[in-house]
């Protein structure tokens, strides 16, 4: 997918930047709570490059490489989701220092549907929040269906893409495809047992933290992805980060049809208003908690101790 040589030209401007506490020189095309996504061509195709936390070997990284495979084989055959292509490189750096990078064909940012819900007509809006309610009920129906084999999503509309849809007047119309994109974190639970090595998720924040978030907060992050309702709630409440308030009234109605009809058998209760609202307070606090410890590890590091900081971090979210 992206000549090896190629990503590392991009690593050589991204390291020193992270020895600097910086961005790099490096067209930024995502802000993830956790991750950058950095965008590139290769032979004219846009790709999206997210570098990873550092790998402690690479049996590790052959672990992950497989598991994200999995998570998209059973993405698609068992949800019926469409992905974007993917592959997942290391690099080797001088002085034992190396990168990770998951590579993703990209797709046109007028195509996500996170800027896509703001240019629709209130009726194709809403028409599209229930394409993603269908294929949320299609992520409860193969958990049910195969209780041993658990699989998990992150529905925030800033995950999907519309293709392919006119940048200046954009509708929905037959021939399109609705793109799932956050491949990078593979949820899968077999018997119980989370496949991912979750320390992936922790390490880049000061070590001292790592008990105190696994303990307060790693079973409140992961469980959400699980959970179909929460999964729907975190979805409405994102409607709310993207400034997309007016859609959250009627989605909530279409939410709340979906778990009374097609996902009746849950016995779960409606949503509210009040509750999706709490949510997202809580939630975003949350995120904002972690991402200020992240920030003063990395002045620590590179400010005081003059060490780098391995970890591309977000600029400020709004919120």
């Amino acid at each position: 997918m992206i000549d090896p040589e190629a990503l590392r030209e991009i690593e050589e401007q991204v390291g020193p930047a992270l020895d600097r506490g910086e961005l790099p020189p490096v067209p930024v095309i995502g802000w993830g709570e956790i991750s950058v996504v950095l965008g590139v061509e290769q032979g004219g195709r846009p790709l999206a490059c997210k570098r990873l936390p550092p790998f402690p070997d690479g049996a590790a990284l052959e672990r992950y490489r497989r598991l994200c495979e999995r998570y998209a084989r059973l993405l698609r055959e068992q949800v019926g989701l469409d992905l974007p292509g993917h592959e997942v490189l290391g690099l080797r750096g001088d002085a034992g220092r190396g990168a990770v990078y998951y590579i993703q064909e990209g797709l046109p940012a007028h195509a996500m549907l996170h800027r896509l819900l703001h240019r629709l007509e209130r009726g194709g809006a809403l028409e599209l929040l229930d394409l993603l309610f269908d294929r949320i009920a299609r992520l409860a129906e193969a958990n049910r269906d195969q209780p041993e084999l658990q699989i998990g999503l992150d529905g925030q509309v800033s995950n999907w893409a519309l293709t392919p849809v006119d940048p200046e007047q954009p509708e929905l119309g037959s021939g399109q495809t609705l793109w799932y994109i956050d491949t990078s974190t593979p949820l899968v639970r077999e018997d119980g047992r989370e496949l991912l090595d979750v320390e992936l998720l922790l390490r880049s924040l000061p070590a001292p933290l790592v008990p105190l978030v696994r303990w307060l907060y790693l079973d409140e992050i992961l469980d959400r992805y699980y959970e179909v309702r929460r999964v729907l709630m975190d979805l409405l409440g994102n409607l709310l980060k993207e400034r997309l308030e007016p859609l959250l009234g009627p989605g909530l109605e279409r939410v709340n049809a979906v778990l009374a009809g097609r996902l009746a058998w849950l016995g779960a209760p409606p949503l509210t208003e009040r509750e999706v609202r709490r949510y997202y307070r809580a939630d975003a606090r949350m995120w904002q908690v972690l991402l200020g410890l992240r920030r003063l590890d990395r002045f620590v590091r590179v400010r005081l101790l003059g060490r780098p900081y391995p970890f591309l971090l977000p600029e400020r979210i709004e919120r």
